[in-house]
């Protein structure tokens, strides 16, 4: 038997063989002996060329690819240049008789990799030519031959086709118009897609033929959609989405059309669920990438539409499931999300109105409560102010009598509740009875639903729940024992969310609900551990809702029940545990230190799990044995190629498991530190260099735990090295001890460097408000932990005050706008919400700092206040305004006597913002004016009639804002200011009349200072009103109002209420 009849035959046993050891076997000696000599090659090709079994030669194919690609053509290279020659001259020959297309492509992709090294080393250069022929052959065949050959060169050498792009463009204008040839078609614009990456500059011709090309693309796709080929339809999707990443605008031309015949492919139900789930795909990535042309053309109304019917489509039997449906709310979604509210709200509400009322169509009832779920992620603020016009519809679909509806209307209320949450909580005498009343609804798919909805609104209303708690924790218990195991899973969360609420009242209920959880938690079962994870997260919430001494007698075994779950393989499990650890410890403060050795290790250990990003495990995933090769046209095994996709997806969720792990770790750390405080020290180090190395982590969440982690940490240091209240300015008014400074130094380098290289914008928001809170708890130390009044030393007040201007302006890099479209330029005064998110806890930031840094804050001021000023227009939303006046008033009152070279500058917009049509604004610019006119140096006296007449209708106007609060601040500093401009006679009786505080009681030590001053200036107005006087200090000393003094000044009332007694 000849070498090369011996080799087909083991390539025959490795394509047909069932029997798993005898394919181990074959594909062993295969890669041990065969694949290991260079004269392998030209006999694999020949097997390619003769071979009477297809199996035989795809497979001879594959391997003669791997065979040249490996070691940079070390096998090729070792054939004689003879040998080399004869396989260059014949190859193409080979290829255009093979009558298998997955044969004849998995030859063209050899014929690439050989094209890869000689065209390398300045060889072959004819092949190009040789190429060009074969497309322009009038046989079909050598036509789908060389354009295949091309598309797959494109994708093994690049330099060296640059070249030639002029050229391929002219060959590619004929071939994507093939009348004969369907696959000739697709390919070429497979290779226009490669070609794509080349063109650079809009100037040059290239772009303008590409751009021609378009149209003809388009009618590429028209004829797969007709001829219902699925398969070349989604290459050419693939391709229109690379275009549209392109930093080069190559679809602009055409975008408006492109997008309506996407519209199109989506609204056609005859087309299959994949291809118009693609299509909505790339509506999705507009979103993102074209929202400038978007805009200008402005098609998101026609998008929302086109999309509105789809949604209303019927949903598939596993609602998990990738449908048609599904995809038309998630693209509504990602417009939400994308654009500002007013480009979205009016034109999917216009739908909702519609589709509600429908009585004879579930589904579109059904869209129209999925649709405000969806739409509230990216219009919280805008649909805050018609939230009286929102939920009526979402309490008539709650009694609506089709359940898809019912559960549609309860994600809709869910979604509410956790953006809009006080807004909801008002509504509880309306929608609590509703939902218990649902709680027992007859479908066993709304139920689970409601039971997370309830999870959500008990969230959202606090102590408000406490006329519900009995009947809830009835209802809750009793379905502990349902059938549904979804119900079940739900009631327990439930159960956990009643007691965060409930806080103390939880008592009651404790014995009964804890002997339920200890059940859950003692499951060891791997498909009921999802049970045992959130039964322990509820456990947790129960015993931080009983209290220390409650939960005391159980602490032990609780503590060795989750333990034990650890070792568990169960990455929900873990999860929960650690979160359970955390709580405990807030809980029990420094007494749950002895168990910190115990749970420690394992928490460091999931902190410092290796996981990887997506594109890593695409590629781990496309590993192939000698039998497989991860190219679609080159697989023998359809099911084995299933299996490796599958393979893929499992990693990604393995991998997804693993993020939640840790970010969960990250925040169990944070608790155990902040509760168990010096006893966490041996931990601290290498806490902190876990934190550190996953601040670049790929999933978000991670690096926001791993950010929050560190700055807590810095907190939790400066607790234990100093507790005393801190005071504004630098240097730090007591000596930083040096841990402090260690940790700070870790802490503020680290997190400043991940966010100035940060992409992702919640990522930023976040990290910014934890950075807001540290400097609340620690003031100058946040940023002033190794000042020695150098310049360097101050490098963190400016890497700061840097990043936070670069927000200002737009310039960082979670703003550099993926659209990259900068010929369709346009005004928008509204950002996105999540945009605004940005600029706003960059404010609360600002606001920050000028509270530490005090009056030094004056010398970074300058550059930011027109930059927040521009915020305060009348063509900004509510939202920016407040910002605005907000920001500038929370840095007047960390300036202090700062502020005055900025008093002429701040003034008239204070003023302006008296005027406003927003309750909020006003209220915001009665704090900034008072503060203004208090601190500063100038004598704004001569204001006081104008700011009189503006400030008294805010107490006359019954408002959910601190207008009335804010106005009586302002007032009482004008007084301290300067009392003689005030006419008191006028202003005491208004001003007494507003008390006490309803709101603001942080403007409470003002107020009573201003009190105090009337009371010794001995002033007749206030005489008369020492009744009222005794009745305020009652108020605010009395227990059920404990927070709304601080500690000098009830000392101060305590005085004044002896005196005046």
């Amino acid at each position: 038997m000849s070498t090369v009849v011996k080799l087909e035959a083991l390539l025959t046993t490795i394509a047909t063989e069932h029997n798993t050891a005898v394919l181990a076997q074959a594909s062993t000696e295969l890669s041990t002996h065969w694949l290991k000599q260079p004269d392998t090659i030209p006999r694999l090709l020949q097997i390619v060329a003769n071979s009477s079994f297809i199996g035989a030669r795809q497979l001879a194919a594959v391997e003669a690819r791997k065979l040249v690609e490996k070691s940079d053509g070390k096998a090729w290279l070792a054939l004689s240049e003879q040998v080399r020659q004869e396989i260059k001259t014949g190859i193409l020959s080979v290829a255009v008789n093979q009558e298998s297309i997955l044969v004849r492509n998995a030859l063209a992709r050899v014929i690439s990799e050989i094209a890869k090294i000689e065209i390398s080393n300045h060889r072959w250069i004819e092949l190009i030519t040789i190429l060009n022929s074969l497309c322009a052959s009038p046989v079909v065949g050598q036509r789908e031959v060389g354009v295949y050959v091309l598309y797959t060169l494109f994708e093994v050498i690049t330099d060296q086709l640059s070249d030639y792009i002029p050229e391929l463009l002219a060959l590619f204008c004929k071939s994507v118009n093939d009348p004969e040839s369907i696959t000739v078609a697709v390919t070429t614009v497979q290779a226009l897609g490669k070609v794509a990456e080349f063109i650079e500059d809009p100037n040059e011709p290239s772009f303008k033929t590409f751009c021609d090309l378009i149209p003809s693309i388009v009618q590429v796709m028209q004829r797969t959609l007709v001829a219902g080929d699925d398969a070349n339809t989604l290459k050419v999707f693939e391709v229109f989405e690379g275009l549209l990443l392109l930093e080069v605008p190559l679809v602009t031309k055409y975008f408006g059309e492109l997008v309506n015949f996407y519209l199109v492919i989506a609204s056609t139900p005859d087309n299959s669920d994949e291809i118009r789930i693609m299509a909505m795909s790339f509506l999705m990535l507009t979103a993102s990438y074209a929202k400038t042309r978007l805009t200008k053309l402005r098609l998101v109304p026609t998008i929302i539409d086109a999309i509105f019917p789809i949604a209303a489509e019927e949903e598939s039997k596993d609602r998990e499931d990738r449908y048609p449906a599904k995809s038309a709310i998630q693209v509504i979604n990602s417009l939400a999300l994308a654009f500002p509210p007013h480009h979205v709200y009016p034109a999917v509400m216009r739908h909702v109105a519609t589709f509600i009322q429908d009585s004879q169509r579930s589904g579109f009832r059904r869209a129209a409560m999925l649709a405000i779920a969806v739409l509230v992620e990216g219009c919280a603020d805008h649909m805050r102010e018609k939230i009286d016009q929102i939920l009526p519809s979402v309490i008539y679909a709650l009694q609506d009598h089709t359940p898809c509806v019912r559960r549609a209307a309860c994600t809709a209320l869910g979604a509410l509740s956790v953006d809009l949450d006080d807004e909801i909580a008002e509504q509880h005498s309306v929608l609590l009875p509703l939902l218990l009343t649902l709680v027992d609804d007859p479908d066993v798919e709304v139920q689970p639903v409601v039971l997370g909805t309830l999870v959500l609104l008990v969230e959202a209303l606090d102590d408000a729940i406490l006329p519900y708690l009995e009947l809830l924790i009835t209802k809750l218990i009793g379905l502990i024992s349902s059938s549904n195991r979804k119900s079940v899973l739900a009631s327990v969360n439930c159960i956990g969310s009643v007691a965060r609420s409930s806080g103390s009242s939880f008592l009651p209920y404790f014995k009964v609900t804890m002997a339920q959880l200890c059940s859950f938690m003692m499951i060891t079962e791997p498909s009921n551990l999802d049970m045992r994870a959130i039964a322990t997260d509820a456990m947790g919430a129960v015993a931080e809702a009983v209290g220390k001494e409650a939960f005391a007698p159980h602490m032990s075994e609780m503590m060795n029940l989750v333990i034990s779950g650890i070792s568990i393989d169960s990455y929900q499990l873990r999860e929960c545990s650690y979160l359970f650890f955390g709580v405990l410890a807030r809980t029990f403060g420094e007494d749950f230190s002895p168990y910190l050795q115990l749970v420690v290790p394992s928490i460091m250990h999931s902190c410092n799990q290796q996981d990887t990003d997506w594109n890593d495990m695409l590629k781990s995933s496309n590993s192939f044995d000698p039998a497989h090769n991860p190219n679609g046209e080159e697989d023998i095994d359809i099911s084995e190629e299933s299996d490796n996709e599958e393979s893929a997806i499992e990693k990604y969720s393995f991998n997804s498991a693993i993020s939640l792990e840790k970010a969960s770790s990250f925040q169990a750390l944070s608790l155990l530190f902040t509760a168990t405080r010096a006893a966490f020290l041996p931990f601290v180090s290498d806490s902190a260099n876990a934190a550190l190395s996953s601040l670049d982590n790929f999933n978000d969440d991670v690096r926001i735990s791993a950010a929050q982690c560190l700055l807590q940490f810095f907190v939790a240091m400066q607790s234990i090295a100093d507790s005393s209240e801190w005071q504004a300015g630098l240097p730090c008014q007591t000596p930083v001890h040096e841990n402090v400074a260690s940790i700070g130094k870790i802490a503020m380098e680290g997190v400043l460097k991940m966010l100035d290289e940060e992409e992702a914008r919640m990522v930023v928001a976040q990290t910014l408000q934890e950075i807001v809170e540290t400097i609340k708890l620690i003031g100058p130390v946040s940023v002033g932990f190794d000042y020695s009044s150098t310049p360097d030393s101050l490098q963190y007040v400016n890497a700061l005050a840097n990043m936070l201007l670069q927000l200002f302006r737009g310039e960082h890099s979670c703003q550099i706008n993926e659209d990259f479209d900068e010929s369709a330029g346009h005004d928008d005064d509204e950002l996105a919400e999540l945009d605004a998110l940005v600029i706003s806890t960059a404010a609360d930031a600002l606001g920050g700092l000028a509270a530490a840094l005090g009056p030094e804050y004056g010398s970074y001021f300058s550059p930011f206040f027109p930059l927040i000023a521009k915020h305060y227009q009348k063509s900004k939303p509510v939202s920016d305004r407040s910002m605005a006046i907000g920001t500038l008033a929370e840095i007047v009152d960390g300036l202090e006597h700062g502020v005055s070279p900025f008093t002429q500058d701040l003034l008239p917009l204070f003023i302006k913002s008296l005027r406003d049509e927003d309750d909020e604004v006003r209220s915001n610019g009665a704090f900034g004016i008072g503060l203004l006119i208090y601190y500063s140096t100038t004598d704004l006296s001569s204001y006081y009639p104008q700011l009189l007449q503006l400030l008294y209708p805010f107490f006359t106007i019954d408002s959910k804002s601190n207008m009335s609060d804010n106005a009586c601040g302002a007032v009482a500093r004008m007084i301290l200011r300067c009392s003689q401009a005030v006419p008191l006679d006028q202003v005491i009786p208004v001003f007494f009349g507003a008390l006490p505080l309803k709101r603001d009681f942080e403007e409470n030590p003002i107020v009573f200072k201003c009190i105090f001053f009337l009371l010794e200036a001995k002033a007749p107005s206030v005489l008369s009103e020492l009744e009222h006087i005794r009745q305020l200090c009652k108020h605010v000393l009395a227990a059920t109002a404990p927070s709304q003094v601080d500690s000098p000044t009830r000392m101060r009332i305590l005085e004044v209420m002896s005196s005046i007694q």
